[in-house]
């Protein structure tokens, strides 16, 4: 499986749940040069994320049923940058959700979440998710795909596969800014 679109993840209730908590600044842990912040979730000490959300992804996405959760991220993007560098994660399987509406979007070509059919293989988590000249020279020659911006849409891939943003243009003011969540799946046992 490269990946799989799930659309219309969230009840409009747990959708703004998100999407106000990412915008509150509340539990923003880190600023980015390429013009986004990040809210970690469900690390050691950190905010936890509401149950529910972890309970409405279980019953739209059937193969996360059976896997453990590790933890979750927003990331809370500048009207228009270049977002997420391409990197891969520490998990089998990634869901990313966006929770703007799709009235916020200014630049339908751009939005969207590049994944490179390039694995990052045995690389340290240092070297697949920073290091990014290397990351670079691995993906150079790599196939790619765009999946298009939609509110409420989650896509789902094996968390071994570099992706990045396909940057940002959305309209401006604090409601129209690009929001995704980050949440990483793994088997509850491995040898």
């Amino acid at each position: 499986m490269k990946y799989s679109i799930y659309d219309n993840i969230f009840s409009d209730e747990t959708r703004t749940y998100l999407q106000e908590l990412a915008l509150s600044e509340a539990y923003v842990n880190m600023h980015y040069p390429n013009g986004y912040r990040a809210s970690d979730f469900d690390v050691s000490g950190g905010p936890k994320i509401d149950k529910r959300v972890l309970e409405e992804i279980r019953k739209k996405v059937p193969v996360l049923k059976g896997l453990k959760y590790i933890r979750s991220w927003s990331f809370v993007y500048n009207s228009q940058c270049n977002g997420v560098n391409p990197h891969a994660d520490p998990s089998l399987y990634n869901l990313n959700v966006w929770v703007t509406p799709d009235e916020s979007v200014e630049d339908w070509n751009k939005n969207g979440l590049r994944i490179y059919e390039k694995d990052r293989g045995d690389l340290t988590h240092e070297d697949y998710n920073r290091n990014q000249d290397l990351i670079n020279n691995m993906i150079q020659d790599s196939d790619w795909k765009v999946v298009p911006y939609k509110c409420n849409r989650g896509v789902l891939f094996p968390g071994k596969l570099f992706h990045a943003t396909d940057k940002v243009h959305m309209k401006p003011g604090d409601h129209n800014r690009r929001i995704n969540y980050t949440f990483l799946f793994e088997p509850y046992h491995t040898y």
